[in-house]
Order: C-alpha cells, then structure tokens, then sequence
C-alpha cells in the first residue's frame, strides 16, 4: 500500500528516488500522472452521487459504450440493469446498503473508463464473485499500452504477470 501511494505521489517527504520511466516522481507534474492513472485501493470506495457520477468522476470524455463493455466485464450489469434509473440512479455515500462486491465493481469500472495508461491496484478482484475475478483477471492482462501494477496474494494471477516484485516484512 504504502509503496503505491509512493508511486502516485501521495506521500511527498521519503528519502530516495521513485523513478517513473526513468525520471524521479518529482519531475511530473503530479496532476498529469493522476489524470492518466486508474486506481483501486483496498479502503475506496464511492461516493454520494449517481453511478454514472461515481464512474467517471466528472469526466466528460468518457465513452458509455466502453463503460457499458466495462460493466459486463467486471459482472456489474445485471446490477444497473436492475436500477430504476441505470447509470443516473443516486447512490448513497460509502456504499450505504449496496453489497461490497457492487462497490468492488464500480471502483474497477471507475479506474478503467479513461482507458488509464497506469494502473495501480489492490487486490481488485476482493469480495467479486470467482465466475467474474478469472475475467477481470484476464482483462487487467490484456489492456493494450497500459502498465498494470497490482498488490496481490494471489498466487496463480502472479505466476500470469511480465514481472513480479516479492515484499516481505
């Protein structure tokens, strides 16, 4: 956790470097790297406004095609086509009465709407249902010109990935 939040620039007094592409965190302009970054951390979640407010964050330039694909992928349409109002249904703040893997699945589908080029993520298949977490799995492995980091205990979707990087305590 504390090695993601790095990398985003959310702690900015550390000693060391923090290179992104060769060049220390610091040089970006940290509102450019936030803007292009998709995030799931394991203590988000939604907040008071519609779905579609919570999934696109006040971002005009997101396609509801895509984020319509997004939802079958992550298993969240069969919850907004339950909806009254589908996207532009209000939601309550913290989640308040929606099961933890809906939230779960908002939050995927919030950090991939802008077709992010870094993803950084904890355990984002947490609380999902297993016949959805293989597909999401397999989505995170295949998005074209984005670089996935995921902070994992799964084993079997680390043996999947380019490159792994073990912290022990």
């Amino acid at each position: 956790s504390t090695l993601l939040r790095l990398l985003l620039g959310v702690y900015k007094d550390f000693s060391g470097t923090l290179p992104i592409n060769g060049l220390p965190i610091g040089n970006y302009n940290l509102q450019s790297v936030r803007e292009n970054t998709g995030i799931v951390f394991e203590q988000e979640n939604i907040f008071h406004g519609t779905l579609m407010e919570n999934i696109s964050f006040g971002r005009s330039d997101i396609d509801m095609m895509h984020i319509a694909w997004l939802a079958g992928q992550v298993g969240l349409q069969s919850f907004v086509a339950s909806l009254p109002y589908g996207y532009d249904t209000g939601l309550e703040p913290t989640g308040k009465r929606l099961p933890r893997n809906v939230v779960q699945k908002i939050l995927l589908v919030r950090a991939l709407a802008h077709k992010p080029r870094l993803l950084v993520m904890e355990e984002p298949w947490q609380d999902i249902e297993d016949q959805y977490t293989n597909q999401i799995q397999n989505l995170l492995l295949s998005l074209p010109n984005t670089t996935v980091i995921i902070a994992t205990r799964n084993k079997t979707f680390a043996e999947r990935c380019t490159q792994n990087i073990h912290l022990t305590l």
